[in-house]
């Protein structure tokens, strides 16, 4: 009975905010219960209308409904959130404030990272200069050619030009025919 009761109202001053003036963008609504406030929202929906709550449960929640040519924008949302008031040209200030900082900080972290990779390399070379000397990695880099022969072989003659297969193939024949002649045998 309270139920039917508290839905007729609802419906009744939705009906009356969408025939109302038409400069009239939102309808805010009393502190209500949960099971109220899922009542309310299920007849706005059903009117075409955008609604959202706002305030601590239990507190100071209560619904706010918004004609859909004028739904709130996010920055609206977060605004009403935090329990200030909306305004359209500061939100666009702080909006292009926040774009500039981080495209600062972005270009700060762009210009940080390649600093550090520089100095880290720099710093390695400075602490192990005694050690390593300066052109270490020179001579070692002209030490590492292959010896031109092992023996009396030349190095040329050990190099195998088969392909695997070619070689695995091989290597199936041989045991093939060790197995014929064990056969054999």
């Amino acid at each position: 009975m309270k139920k039917d009761k508290f839905l007729q109202d609802i419906e009744r001053r939705i009906n009356k905010f969408l025939q109302g003036p038409a400069e009239e963008k939102k309808l805010t609504f009393e502190v209500m219960g949960k099971v109220e406030r899922t009542l309310a929202h299920e007849v706005a929906e059903t009117a075409g209308l955008c609604s959202y709550s706002f305030g601590e449960e239990d507190v100071d929640r209560h619904l706010v409904v918004w004609k859909k040519e004028f739904a709130p924008t996010d920055e609206e949302l977060d605004a009403i959130r935090n329990g200030e008031e909306y305004d359209p040209n500061k939100a666009k200030f702080v909006a292009a404030k926040s774009e500039e900082s981080e495209k600062e900080s972005e270009a700060s972290t762009v210009t940080r990272k390649r600093k550090s990779v520089n100095n880290q390399t720099e710093k390695y070379f400075e602490k192990y200069a005694k050690i390593l000397g300066e052109e270490s990695g020179l001579d070692a880099a002209k030490i590492a050619k292959s010896n031109a022969s092992y023996g009396m072989v030349p190095s040329k003659n050990k190099e195998d030009k088969r392909s695997i297969e070619e070689t695995m193939k091989e290597i199936r024949e041989r045991k093939k025919q060790k197995e014929s002649s064990a056969n054999a045998t």
